[in-house]
């Protein structure tokens, strides 16, 4: 067997059911966005400011460049055509930024009295259940009716260097190939 070949065994008579998601980039330029029922897209703002630093959406901005210790504000906004069922978004953070959980105790009041962290923009939440893990936010939706809707959350930038943003996804859990992607691009944190 090869470098990159996968070999799953079973030991017994069982069925066995699995998955295998693999994505890859072929070549140093960057991907492709893709809208094939939902779309997405990324706007980075400075805390505070309400004109964005740059938008991930067809055309992958120049490299952002960011400055260390500084907190920024997330917003994705996302459309959808129909409706959708169980709904993930996948919003992965570039490495030297770490996403700040508003949930938390220690967390300065002025990041959690703010409304526009970890919400949506139509009437009532649809959020079932978000992740925030080391190198991502995952976002869970129930129900995503035809419409544009918003979701914002906040970073910090912690560590200074050049590194690349991968592209966030919006995709129906149960039928991954109705995915919605932003473009990728670097960020240069100073």
């Amino acid at each position: 067997m090869g470098k990159n070949d996968i070999c799953i065994l079973k030991d017994n008579e069982n069925f066995l059911y699995y998955t295998i998601k693999y994505s890859y980039n072929l070549s140093k330029s960057p991907k492709p966005i893709y809208n094939r029922g939902l779309a997405i897209n990324r706007k980075i703002y400075r805390y505070n400011d309400s004109v964005p630093l740059a938008v991930y959406n067809e055309n992958p901005p120049d490299t952002l460049r960011l400055a260390s210790g500084e907190v920024y504000k997330i917003e994705l906004e996302y459309s959808s055509v129909s409706r959708f069922y169980d709904v993930v978004i996948d919003d992965p953070v570039p490495a030297g930024m770490e996403i700040i959980n508003t949930s938390f105790a220690n967390v300065s009041s002025n990041y959690t009295n703010n409304k526009r962290s970890g919400y949506y923009t139509c009437s009532d939440d649809p959020v079932n259940y978000k992740e925030i893990k080391d190198d991502r936010m995952i976002v869970s939706i129930r129900n995503v009716n035809a419409g544009e809707f918003q979701y914002t959350y906040l970073v910090r930038s912690v560590t200074k260097g050049t590194f690349f943003w991968p592209c966030a996804s919006i995709f129906p859990m149960y039928n991954t190939e109705l995915v919605g992607t932003t473009s990728e691009g670097f960020v240069r944190i100073k």
